[in-house]
């Protein structure tokens, strides 16, 4: 599941540079359903924040959607729907009035159909998104890969050498480089650090890269 206490040190670097830092978190389904309901759980909390945000001093003017591994995949698929509102629509989402400056991702998903099928047995699928794992239209519904032609946020993307999925890091290096977007790409070679390093350990020296 996505804790949001495992963002804590990550946040921490944020608010130390003069950013407001808040943190969502996620529950596998467990249950009939779909991995859509992740996604309700995220935009929940980002509209919940955004109609709040005088009661906690948010500002939310330039608002950056961050994420790492899944996370990443929740944080730019959000991203997508709020530029696209009739991609919104179609999950019922209404986010007017608010805009995303950039995503930030470190080892994101990229290719949701694919992922699974590569990473997880049949009861690891079922385990993380319901039921309705092998939904194949729901599936491609949520997978950026298939928006990122339209997509105009820039976008900051990390991975490294030993991330087990760094292929999906690759394979939106490429489309990003193919649709001539905007965005940073850093690809860790150190053999000391892993997926979602940025994270896990935010105190090396590779982590720092990554999070400046």
């Amino acid at each position: 599941c996505g804790d949001k206490r495992d963002s804590y040190m990550l946040g921490q670097n944020f608010v130390k540079n003069g950013f407001d830092f808040v943190a969502a978190e996620y529950t596998p389904n467990h249950s009939k359903g779909h991995v859509k309901n992740i996604f309700d759980d995220a935009a929940r909390c980002l509209l919940y924040v955004y109609h709040h945000r005088s009661d906690y001093g948010l500002e939310c003017d330039k608002l950056v959607l961050t994420g790492d591994s899944a996370g990443g995949h929740i944080a730019l698929f959000l991203a997508m729907m709020i530029e696209d509102k009739e991609l919104a629509n179609k999950f019922g989402y209404d986010f007017t009035g608010i805009e995303v400056q950039a995503v930030l991702l470190n080892s994101p998903v990229y290719d949701f159909p694919n992922i699974g099928r590569n990473m997880l047995n049949k009861h690891g699928l079922k385990y993380l998104f319901g039921d309705r794992y092998d939904d194949e239209y729901l599936n491609n519904l949520i997978s950026p890969n298939n928006y990122i032609e339209k997509f105009n946020v820039p976008i900051f993307l990390s991975t490294c050498k030993l991330d087990f999925i760094r292929g999906d890091s690759l394979a939106l290096f490429e489309d990003l480089k193919k649709y001539d977007k905007i965005f940073e790409f850093i690809d860790i070679d150190d053999v000391r650090v892993g997926h979602v390093h940025n994270v896990i350990d935010p105190k090396k020296s590779a982590s720092k890269l990554v999070n400046r």
